[in-house]
């Protein structure tokens, strides 16, 4: 199971923005640059369960996006809370 995180912007800022996220740890996670969401593959309770965050720097000025993410056992579901910080 594949989940996406989603963090966007404008595309008429493209070129004027960068992102980064952070894993609940705080640490950086790599992401491809051409894409701003960050895609978990097979997320688990153990290893992905925690708070996300998306930092979009735009010009001197930045701005954080928070998710949660609690894997639950199901087929198709996986709850995340959003919430800007």
């Amino acid at each position: 199971m594949r989940t996406t995180l989603m963090c966007r912007f404008s595309p008429n800022r493209k070129d004027q923005c960068s992102i980064q996220w952070f894993d609940p740890e705080l640490r950086p996670l790599k992401i491809n640059k051409s894409q701003t969401d960050l895609i978990l593959k097979d997320a688990n309770f153990d290893d992905n369960m925690g708070l996300y965050t998306c930092r979009i720097c735009c010009q001197k000025q930045c701005s954080q996006l928070t998710t949660f993410v609690y894997p639950v056992r199901s087929r198709h579901t996986l709850i995340s809370l959003i919430y800007i910080s």
